[in-house]
């Protein structure tokens, strides 16, 4: 069987590239955020409590979680992006304060803490720029599942001091 001649010219596909997907990061996402976090940083600077401390604590470790996520599960500890480096210095800055009031019921900030809060907010803008959304937004519902826990903790911990106490009041 002899096939037949082709009557066109042969012209040659068009490539299709499918369009990139829009990624939207969570500066984007949450406009306000980065400001939030500034200001959050320099109050606690100026006005140290501990209220502050847990809310700002608790908004850089999402911020490390989420870059995690972005990095594809690699944790911030050992990087050595500007970024990661002071994300995860102003995390330990949070946990010298917290020792620091556990030893001595004073919220306090030294000059280096400071310094280290200081720089890590001027990191801040880059990292929300770079983060995805659903990288923050997975980082938040993990942690939140966290605190969850933690709470759940506490009160079965003082569920049973109160047990005991009243077993002693009986006895």
């Amino acid at each position: 069987m002899i096939k037949p001649k082709r009557n066109k010219p042969y012209k040659a596909r068009a490539i299709m590239i499918p369009s990139i997907i829009p990624i939207v990061t969570a500066s984007q996402k949450y406009p306000g955020l980065a400001l939030f976090l500034h200001g959050g940083l320099v109050a606690f600077i100026n006005e140290p409590t501990v209220a502050s401390a847990n809310a700002l604590s608790k908004q850089l470790c999402l911020i490390a979680g989420a870059m995690s996520h972005a990095a594809g599960g690699v944790p911030i500890l050992g990087r050595t992006d500007t970024a990661s480096i002071a994300i995860y210095s102003a995390i330990r800055a949070f946990e010298c304060v917290v020792a620091r009031h556990d030893a001595t019921e004073i919220v306090a900030v030294s000059i280096s803490e400071a310094k280290t809060l200081i720089a890590a907010s001027g990191a801040l803008d880059d990292v929300l720029r770079s983060v995805p959304a659903a990288c923050y937004d997975r980082a938040m519902k993990e942690l939140d599942v966290v605190f969850e826990v933690r709470q759940r903790e506490r009160m079965e911990w003082a569920k049973y001091q109160r047990n005991q106490q009243s077993q002693v009041a009986i006895a």
